[in-house]
């Protein structure tokens, strides 16, 4: 067993190209694993610049020079940030207190609608069995009063590293979207001279990760927009924190639409109970969820959707405890990136055995 695997591996690393290809991955994935949170802000501009490098080529497009095309977006960007910070957060931060005020009020209500339940389903369930669970909801909120509390003041600290983060990041994205090219010929310069399966690997990655990268967004934008005009359309408490949150849940798929909707659906039952509006508001949201994964998705994900269902379970699973919320960002298009190296790998391999037989 041990001579057919060393045999395998010289057949196969005997191709250089091959071998620099494994090289390369091996490298960056090194890199990134020690330096992965002190390269944080400089992740965050890669995907702003990939994101904006669209509106760029769209003014090039219309004979602007690329400084100008540059210096256009990167305003326009910046200005749709600052609006956002100074009202869409304000929003967002108000219904979050009154969210965590209101808690209390809410276990209450349980206790009530609980307490009601022995008396119309006395086989099911004991006056016992209600106490019980109501030491858990007062616990629970209790925990979850103080995790917030304790989270805002933790956050203190962090706001150095925030302003830090708003500093450096649009000057980084200004420079990657100006500077861009002549960065990635510098980079390869120091790459061996037959790098071509290095060079095949990069140019279907660097394709595949601009366009989920900005389908991504759009779809988190979208879906955030719609959900949150729904929800203040039918006056639900919390509205555009919900939104947000359902636009959120689209980085990962098939799990985050189960899982942010019961948040909603707890929140819709207080508010409503179990009347028409609840039943008419949840038909309309399971609407705002087919519309996505049925239209949306396929438009803006196309090429990544030739990725099996089990594939993108594992590529969350797998990236997501890497590298945390960057490599469930990520998983996708790291996903396709195993993809094309198994394709690049196999089609080297099977390049040598011409070599071999002939």
């Amino acid at each position: 067993m041990l001579n057919i695997v060393i045999d395998w591996s010289k057949r196969v690393f005997s191709d250089p190209e091959l071998s620099i290809l494994m090289l390369t991955l091996f490298a960056s994935l090194g890199f990134f694993w020690f330096f992965g949170d002190v390269l944080a802000p400089f992740v965050a501009s890669v995907v702003l610049a990939y994101v904006l490098d669209g509106g760029v080529r769209t003014l090039r497009r219309y004979c602007f020079p690329r400084i100008l095309a540059v210096v256009t977006v990167f305003l326009l960007c910046f200005s749709v940030f600052l609006a956002g910070l100074f009202w869409l957060f304000p929003l967002i931060w108000r219904e979050i207190s009154a969210l965590v005020h209101a808690l209390p009020s809410f276990a209450g209500d349980a206790q009530v609608w609980l307490g009601d339940l022995p008396q119309y389903y006395p086989d099911l369930i004991s006056v016992e069995q209600v106490d019980q669970i109501t030491d858990v909801i007062h616990s629970e909120v209790a925990k979850m009063g103080k995790f917030m509390v304790s989270s805002t003041v933790a956050m203190i600290p962090g706001a150095l590293g925030v302003v830090t983060y708003m500093i450096i990041v649009p000057f980084m994205v200004f420079f990657l979207l100006k500077d861009g090219h002549q960065i990635f010929t510098w980079v390869s310069a120091y790459f061996p001279e037959r790098r071509r399966l290095v060079r095949q690997v990069w140019l279907e990655v660097d394709e595949q990760m601009a366009r989920y990268i900005r389908g991504k967004l759009i779809e988190i934008f979208l879906v955030s927009l719609v959900t949150s005009a729904y929800f203040i359309y039918w006056g639900l408490n919390y509205a555009i924190l919900l939104g947000v949150i359902v636009g959120i849940s689209t980085l990962i798929p098939y799990v985050g639409a189960v899982v942010v909707t019961i948040p909603v659906l707890i929140l819709v039952l207080v508010q409503w109970g179990t009347g028409y509006q609840s039943l008419y508001l949840f038909l309309g949201y399971a609407l705002i969820h087919l519309v996505d994964a049925q239209l949306l998705v396929p438009l803006l994900f196309s090429e990544a959707l030739k990725l099996h269902p089990l594939a993108i379970f594992v590529a969350i699973m797998v990236f997501g405890g890497l590298w945390g919320f960057w490599g469930v960002f990520f998983a996708i298009p790291l996903a396709t990136v195993v993809k094309a190296v198994l394709s690049a790998w196999a089609d080297s391999s099977y390049h040598l055995d011409d070599v071999v037989v002939s």
